[in-house]
């Protein structure tokens, strides 16, 4: 009786988290990725199943560190660390090794009540039902990387090298475009960062300046380069980040916060993007948005909300013949 209760409560719990967010979505609205990368992503899920974070990594739009952390964070589940923390066999032997394989989760540990699963994807609420259901234990999760998971596999599994070889994801790229279909729209209270960022985006391939105009003058003022500044900044403040670094590269440019001392990645730009967004932020920080080769410092005052406001200071900064913020 007390396995069935358990059981019926464990599937309530299913059922509420179900309705969480997917993880797609929750990394768009946190401006990790944009609309029309997510579309992507889900257009190569359609013809191969598989993990949406996985195929977003493969695709080169978010890193592993940056996806373990931010699933960490937003679901609130630890990171298993192998150099502190131990896999225990008795744990391994409860799960069948199809599953474990299946669903890319390993046990660690377990009491006799419960049963602790390193996983990759901990939003896979449909594994955890399985585990519950086959160990009838209450099942407690945590996110593991892709090479800690495949180690632990081999070592506790036993699986041959062939097996081992085959865990690994095919190199090739899925390089088909998806059309963006879907219209994103932010409020004060809940704003969808990587919603305005193909907006943005989207703006910029329609915008056809005459051949006299600048291009970065011309779309600093666009709605969608103004609503992305003002994302970008709206974030910073929300998350109470100390620094952001908007730093161009050779195939994208990228946007950094500093939280707790520590810089971490908030966002893949296309280059596409760099001198409208430069040039909005020159024009907000009174800057002179022609001049290029000397660093300029400019602040600007937001007001995120009623009883809420913030100065930022920036210093424009242009290494070798890109900008830097």
């Amino acid at each position: 009786m007390a396995v069935t209760s358990r059981k019926s409560s464990f599937k309530k719990t299913i059922q509420d988290d179900t309705k969480h967010e997917k993880l797609g979505d929750m990394l768009r609205k946190d401006g990790r990725i944009t609309g029309r990368q997510i579309k992507e992503a889900e257009e190569i899920q359609k013809k191969k199943p598989e993990w949406i974070g996985a195929i977003l990594m493969r695709l080169g739009y978010i890193n592993e560190d940056a996806l373990i952390n931010f699933i960490s964070r937003k679901l609130a589940v630890p990171i298993f660390d192998p150099k502190t923390e131990k896999i225990s066999p008795d744990a391994v032997k409860l799960v069948e090794w199809d599953t474990a394989r299946e669903y890319m989760l390993t046990p660690i540990a377990t009491d006799g009540h419960n049963i602790t699963l390193a996983m990759r994807d901990p939003t896979s609420f449909k594994a955890i039902e399985i585990v519950a259901g086959t160990t009838k234990l209450s099942v407690k999760t945590k996110v593991i990387r892709f090479q800690h998971l495949v180690e632990a596999f081999k070592e506790h599994y036993k699986i041959s090298d062939e097996e081992y070889q085959k865990l690994f994801p095919s190199k090739e790229e899925d390089e088909e475009e998806a059309e963006e279909t879907v219209e994103e729209k932010a409020t004060a209270e809940d704003f969808d960062l990587g919603g305005i960022i193909t907006d943005a985006e989207e703006d910029l391939e329609l915008a056809m300046p005459d051949e006299d105009e600048d291009l970065e003058t011309v779309s600093a003022n666009d709605a969608a380069i103004v609503q992305l500044v003002n994302g970008i900044l709206i974030k910073s403040v929300k998350d109470g980040s100390s620094d952001i670094h908007i730093e161009p590269y050779e195939k994208n440019f990228r946007v950094r916060y500093r939280l707790d001392g520590k810089l971490s990645v908030g966002m893949l730009l296309p280059l596409s993007m760099k001198g409208a967004l430069i040039s909005r932020i020159k024009i907000m920080s009174n800057l002179n948005i022609a001049e290029k080769r000397v660093p300029q410092d400019g602040r600007i005052k937001i007001k995120v909300s009623k009883k809420r406001s913030s100065i930022s200071a920036f210093r424009c900064s242009p290494p070798f013949s890109a900008n830097r913020l």
